[in-house]
């Protein structure tokens, strides 16, 4: 049975509370950081608790309306007159603190704390939450004698004593600021513009603008001025309405700016959908705290992942090895050789009885011969076949003519190269047919007829690319040949016959023009190849994917189609012995024949001998390989 996983316990983020299980920080965050977070509408301080902004509204924003003691209100200490009844030495009076700035805010003076009127408690919602704008509108004039709300009795009552001094004298004095006003209504004008609901000015359209600040409304929010108080409300509303009046929440949602506690993620619809925001944040960890989720994690789940793991890892390795696989199939691992697999070969030979222990050093000696010298030993080299082919072709009925290259031989894949040579043969036969032109002969041999072996075409690529021929194709083999199984293909003939002087010519079918895969374009190619009249005729290169042939002529039929004839590497040299009788020519024809159906492969390219490169340009332009593309794009 499986064993039941530890309780992990969590720490809260925002407070730092410890000892919490998943399920308990859950509940904690939703209650004491989301539904239970209060946000200051005159900032941007949020998720904080009721007491906590209660005491920064009182501390930033609302001193003045915070009483430091419970001494009585005296009417005789705020209203004045012009004979100076109540002001004495325990008068108020203002200071450079109390002016109102040029931004239209005030700096409290602590001998406010007498007005015990002016309490906080008043300026709260019921619930101790965030202030409300509401609650903190004054109307001096729509408190009657005797009435007075329980939010704001103090300042009513301060109202109704202002009201009653005002019969008897003409100047009053603010209670908050000590400001000198002619009349009560101005005194009304001041406390709600200055002191109150800055957003609601309350003042009618025919009220002047306030005496001492120049003749203008002022914003107390910013440095523009009016000439009317609907135009300061409708401007503080417009402007700084964001400040001023925090946007209404739904119900139930008592933050009015929604933001994660973990990432700080904004633009919540309500408090439901940051909850589901906040829930995937835990989803990403381990769930092993839960009593719920201990549940849901059974000893099946367990090993359902653990069998997923193991699973992917297999995949894994898998594909590991096959990549392995595939570098090796191509020789890409730098691992073996020609002369290295030359003597396994031959030994598992020996082991199955087809090679007898004398001709195995006999063999062993010639290889370890051929490789110091770099000329091939010849035992997989069939010669003459030409002629014999030519005439099998021509006494054939169902064919109307016949074109073949003037001569070439056929190198066969021997216990050296099996599975990796063919590009290397490929170029033997093409190298055997250009030794017997004068002009080919002298670039490539030196008048020298000798065909060079694997290793030594290896050490003469390497020689090519470093004379700057092809150096992409460098770049892709890694820069070595020598002593390697890489395979080679078309750009590599390319290379090595143009290190040479050899110009060659390129050509690309790269997608089947007819139907069924086939390839018309490539065998109409070929035949106008090999019908051109010229004193020599080599043979043709030809590159599919993972394997290359050589093109040694082709047939036209009597119902109008070709029929190619090609030289494999594949077919060892006792196949290849078919032509030297009548009775097997036939059998041999079958080997070298290649009609239109037999031809689909996506993709092929042909590699043309087309004569010398006579001038130094011409010799550094083909250092940069071209090809012609077959079909034409247009």
């Amino acid at each position: 049975m499986a064993e039941r996983p530890p309780t992990l316990y969590y720490c809260c983020e925002i407070c730092g509370q410890e000892g919490l299980k998943e399920d308990e920080l859950r509940s904690h965050m939703l209650v004491d950081h989301i539904e239970g977070a209060a946000c200051c509408p005159f900032c941007d301080l949020s998720e904080i608790s009721a007491d906590d902004m209660l005491v920064h509204v009182n501390g930033v924003h609302l001193d003045f309306l915070t009483p430091d003691n419970d001494r009585g209100f005296d009417c005789d200490r705020v209203v004045r007159g012009k004979d100076g009844v109540g002001g004495g030495s325990g008068g108020w009076s203002p200071s450079k603190e109390n002016e109102v700035g040029a931004c239209g805010t005030s700096r409290p003076n602590r001998n406010y704390a007498r007005f015990p009127f002016l309490e906080a408690s008043s300026l709260l919602c019921d619930n101790a939450e965030s202030p409300r704008k509401s609650r903190l509108s004054l109307d001096l004039r729509s408190v009657p004698d005797g009435c007075v709300s329980s939010s704001n009795n103090g300042v009513a009552a301060a109202v109704n004593g202002l009201t009653a001094a005002a019969e008897d004298v003409q100047e009053v004095n603010c209670p908050i600021c000590g400001r000198e006003e002619s009349s009560p209504a101005k005194l009304e004008e001041h406390v709600n513009r200055i002191h109150f609901d800055l957003t609601s000015p309350s003042l009618p359209l025919s009220v002047s603008p306030v005496d001492g600040v120049d003749g203008v409304f002022r914003c107390p929010l910013c440095i523009r001025h009016f000439q009317s108080g609907s135009d300061l409300e409708l401007h503080v509303n417009m402007e700084h309405r964001d400040i001023l009046s925090p946007s209404k929440t739904t119900p139930g949602d008592e933050n009015s700016n929604q933001r994660c506690p973990v990432c700080d993620l904004t633009g919540f619809g309500n408090a439901v959908e940051m909850a589901c925001h906040i829930e995937e944040h835990f989803d990403r960890k381990p769930t092993l705290a839960s009593p719920d989720l201990l549940t849901d994690l059974s000893a099946d789940s367990l090993l359902a992942r653990e069998i997923e793991r193991q699973e992917h890892e297999a995949r894994k390795l898998q594909e590991q090895r096959e990549f392995e696989l595939l570098k090796a199939q191509y020789g890409m691992d730098n691992n073996g050789s020609f002369r290295d697999q030359s003597i396994k070969n031959m030994q598992k030979a020996v082991y199955a009885g087809e090679m007898s222990v004398a001709d195995f050093y006999n063999r062993q000696v010639e290889l370890r011969v051929a490789e110091m010298n770099g000329v091939d030993d010849g035992h997989s080299c069939s010669k003459d076949l030409i002629p014999k082919i030519r005439a099998i072709c021509l006494s054939n009925n169902n064919v109307l003519a016949v074109w073949l290259c003037t001569t070439v031989d056929h190198y066969a894949a021997t216990y050296g190269d099996k599975g990796w040579g063919c590009g290397y043969r490929n170029i033997q036969m093409m190298l055997s047919s250009l030794m017997h032109n004068t002009r080919y002969n002298e670039k490539l041999f030196n008048g020298e007829n000798s065909v060079p072996s694997i290793s030594k075409i290896q050490e003469l690529i390497e020689w090519s690319w470093r004379k700057g021929f092809d150096p992409q194709g460098c770049e892709q083999l890694g820069g070595k040949l020598c002593n390697t199984r890489k395979w080679i293909g078309a750009t590599e003939v390319v290379t090595l016959l143009s290190a040479f002087r050899i110009r060659c010519q390129l050509v690309d079918f790269h997608r089947p023009t007819g139907p069924d895969g086939t390839h018309p374009e490539l065998f109409q190619w070929v035949a106008e190849y090999f019908q051109k009249q010229e004193d020599f005729k080599a043979p043709l290169y030809l590159q599919h994917q993972g394997h290359s042939r050589t093109i040694i002529g082709l047939e036209h039929l009597k119902d109008g189609s070709f029929r190619l004839l090609v030289f494999d590497p594949s077919h060892n040299r006792i196949q290849m012995d078919y032509f030297s009788s009548t009775a097997s020519a036939m059998n041999g024809m079958r080997l070298v024949r290649r009609p239109l159906g037999a031809m689909k492969a996506r993709h092929y390219q042909v590699v043309a001998v087309a004569g010398i490169l006579e001038t130094e340009q011409e010799f550094k332009q083909n250092k940069i390989l071209r090809s012609v593309r077959i079909p034409r794009e247009n």
